[in-house]
């Protein structure tokens, strides 16, 4: 029962949650019982009303605080002051006092993020409570980053509309009439509502009844667009985003992006490339047409609210169809062009990649020429690889050379004995002197990741930021060639390293450690721990390539402190031959990630005691202004640079080899197409983030499907029992 409160008089009216989630019906459930023996009570205005004070009463009984509160509908200005709270009327805001009304001169507030349009009382109530609401309806908590996407998103895709409408704002400056009246929006909707002239029933009951489904009509679909935004948008965005990051394996133009699964992408694109700074544009989206199962490339729009494209499919294609549009392409396959050119079809992913890629012969010819069917490339071969989403196991499309990389060899383990002498001095009551020779078997690798690298392998590995020594013994065991143990962004230091060495060495796996600085002492620190390789950060000159070097040297070729007889890197000392191996056995590998370390990778390379260069894409985004977009072209093509200065070196003749990171636009057989030697295919931390977040979303979504479920039985039992 929803109590209502009208010129003095009480009025208590059925009412019903709209259902909307389940977990938020428990949560109401809870908070009803807890507010029953004392409900807050919350003001409006009586007489006509509008869409923004039915919606603000609605959203403010969601909240905690205002959970089953009595509305008064009232403008006696003695009842609103001991009200609670107050909505559209009183001219007042304060959100400390709880009131939220908008006509008052010289009220100007927005709701920021880039917003302008002065609020409604609605406005300002989503404003004040709107992140507590939508993480009820996520069941997190209001500090998470999917409840502020949420809350800008619903913003402007529904509560900025009432906003606006209340205020009289246009959605266009102009003086121009519009074309057509459009009285389908929920503010004209709500104010329908309202009791009709010519309805002989005027009473302040009526009223109060007009108003209850004002409120249930914008609550419903306020609450439709939340759970829109949280079931479907969300994860969309997470979609939209991975496959723009992954334009430029699709095409090097960087403006052809292909949907790994279909999804509403064309709000999230605009707002992407903005967010990203994404240049070039994207000019064509390609996605799988699920019921046809043929592929569509579409163009896209100028703007987000306009039919015109940014560059349309071809004049001559355009209403063309099958046969007669493939050959006048050139490309089989074809099915269809939409007469404006917005949109056209190909029976295979292919035929689509080609019908984009092929726009590239209208640039610069006129709009009578034919097309020059020689131009237009279509590609010999794709592969379909699955990658993991953060919400879905997606497939991404990548054009790659086949066999280009060979199967990557195993490891060859095995023992051979490690022999101590040990001199010991006979008793004062003999003579002679005895050697006792103690034999110990230790497991150890034939083949050092360095042998390996020079044996021609292409090896993979996987970075560990956790520093979980579990996590290190289930990679090893994974089969990975190498394991990165990141001491620059990981949260551990040389304790917390060694025992991951020790995971790792229990599953016969290299170790590399990365430190968080290019320093003597962290080198020494690292290097007396036995890894196979060390990894210096930040190396822009081949001055600091030869420094990091001496770091890992005794004197005098270097400045390592020495402690060999009783260090790890020794076996503490048994192993006698490691001043004699060491050298040869550890991998130095020199970080180059940022544009002044790509001008001089090629001399960093050849400096003696580099053996291997690790690119680092992010940093190098980083530097070059990028940092949120490291598909960026002008990002790429640095790369490129760096790639063909280590690449161009022989490492058997004074050069290094070549390490890359995998990242969603440059997969990991992407790398080894291009000649890497060493490939880095993910982080610890990221597996099983991807892996938890999938988890976590598909059980609440089935929650939610089942929520759905239970709703339309609760219907049909309604139906049934008023049948009845």
């Amino acid at each position: 029962m929803l109590p209502l409160v009208g010129r003095g008089f009480k009025h208590t009216l059925p009412f019903v949650f709209p259902a909307y989630h389940h977990r938020l019906h428990l949560h109401l459930s809870r908070s009803l019982m807890a507010a029953a023996t004392s409900p807050k009570r919350v003001g409006t205005h009586n007489g006509s009303f509008h869409c923004d004070e039915a919606l603000g009463c609605f959203m403010i009984r969601l909240t905690d605080k205002f959970s089953n509160a009595e509305i008064v509908r009232t403008r006696d200005p003695q009842v609103l002051e001991v009200l609670d709270a107050v909505l559209d009327v009183g001219g007042v805001y304060d959100s400390s006092r709880d009131r939220y009304d908008h006509h008052q001169k010289g009220f100007e507030e927005v709701f920021g993020h880039g917003f302008k349009t002065k609020l409604s009382s609605a406005g300002l109530v989503y404003k004040h409570f709107g992140k507590e609401i939508i993480a009820k309806e996520l069941q997190v908590d209001e500090g998470h980053l999917d409840v502020h996407r949420l809350f800008l998103a619903v913003y402007k895709s529904f509560m900025e509309a009432i906003d606006a409408v209340d205020n009289g704002i246009n959605r266009y400056d102009t003086d121009q009439p519009p074309r057509y009246v459009n009285n389908t929006h929920l503010s004209s909707r709500v104010g329908r509502l309202n009791l009709d002239w010519i309805d002989p029933d005027q009473s302040s009951e009526k009223e109060n009844e007009a108003f209850q489904r004002a409120m249930e009509l914008a609550g419903s679909e306020f609450l439709s667009s939340v759970r829109f935004h949280a079931k479907s948008w969300l994860p969309a965005r997470s979609i939209v985003m991975e496959c723009l990051l992954a334009r430029w394996s699709v095409d090097p133009s960087g403006e052809i992006m292909v949907l790994n699964r279909f999804c509403p992408w064309k709000l999230h694109l605009f707002e992407l490339e903005e967010e990203m700074k994404i240049e070039p544009p994207i000019k064509y989206v390609l996605y799988q047409d699920d019921r046809s199962k043929h592929w569509r490339v579409q163009a896209v729009a100028v703007t987000p609210d306009r039919f015109e494209s940014r560059k349309a499919l071809a004049s001559q294609w355009r209403g063309l169809r099958d046969e007669e549009l493939s050959k006048e392409t050139g490309i089989p396959g074809c099915v269809f062009v939409h007469m404006s050119g917005f949109i056209g079809g190909n029976q295979s992913y292919e035929g689509a990649l080609a019908m984009a890629k092929g726009m590239r012969a209208f640039s610069h010819k006129p709009k009578h020429q034919p097309a020059a069917m020689a131009t237009l490339t279509y590609p010999a071969a794709a592969a379909i690889r699955t990658t993991k989403s953060s919400l879905r196991k997606p497939f991404s499309i990548i054009p790659i050379k086949p066999n280009a990389i060979s199967p990557l060899k195993p490891l060859n383990l095995t023992s051979k004995p490690a022999t101590l002498s040990i001199k010991s001095t006979a008793s004062s009551d003999h003579s002679s002197t005895a050697t006792t020779t103690i034999t110990t078997t230790t497991t150890t690798s034939s083949l050092t990741l360095k042998s390996r690298l020079q044996n021609g392998q292409t090896l993979y590995g996987l970075f560990l930021l956790s520093f979980s020594p579990t996590l290190a013994e289930i990679a090893g065991l994974s089969g990975y060639d190498f394991v990165v143990v990141d001491m620059e962004h990981g949260p551990g230091g040389i304790p917390e390293a060694l025992s991951c060495l020790h995971a790792l060495a229990a599953t016969q796996t290299p170790a590399i450690l990365r430190l968080p600085e290019t320093s003597a002492t962290w080198a020494k620190k690292a290097l007396d721990l036995g890894p196979q390789g060390i990894m210096f950060p930040m190396i822009e000159s081949s001055k600091a390539a030869k420094k990091a070097v001496s770091y890992c040297r005794f004197p005098p070729a270097g400045v390592r402190g020495s402690a060999h007889t009783v260090v790890r890197a020794s076996n503490y000392g048994i192993d006698e031959g490691y001043l004699s191996n060491y050298e040869d056995q550890l991998l130095i590998m020199c970080q180059v990630e940022s544009e002044e370390g790509v001008k001089h990778a090629e001399d960093i390379a050849a400096v003696d005691g580099v053996d291997c260069i690790q690119m680092g894409p992010l940093d190098l985004s980083a530097s070059m202004g990028y940092l949120w977009d490291p598909a960026n072209k002008k990002v790429r093509k640095m790369m490129e640079k760096a790639e063909k200065a280590v690449l161009g070196s022989d490492p058997k003749g004074g050069g290094a080899y070549l390490a890359g990171f995998a990242m969603p636009h440059d997969g990991p057989r992407d790398l080894g197409t291009r000649g890497y030697h060493m490939v880095s295919g993910a982080v610890d931390v990221g597996l099983f983030r991807s892996a938890a977040v999938e988890d976590v979303k598909r059980f609440k979504m089935s929650l939610m499907d089942g929520a759905d479920d239970e709703r339309e039985d609760e219907k049909d039992a309604d139906e049934k029992y008023w049948s009845e």
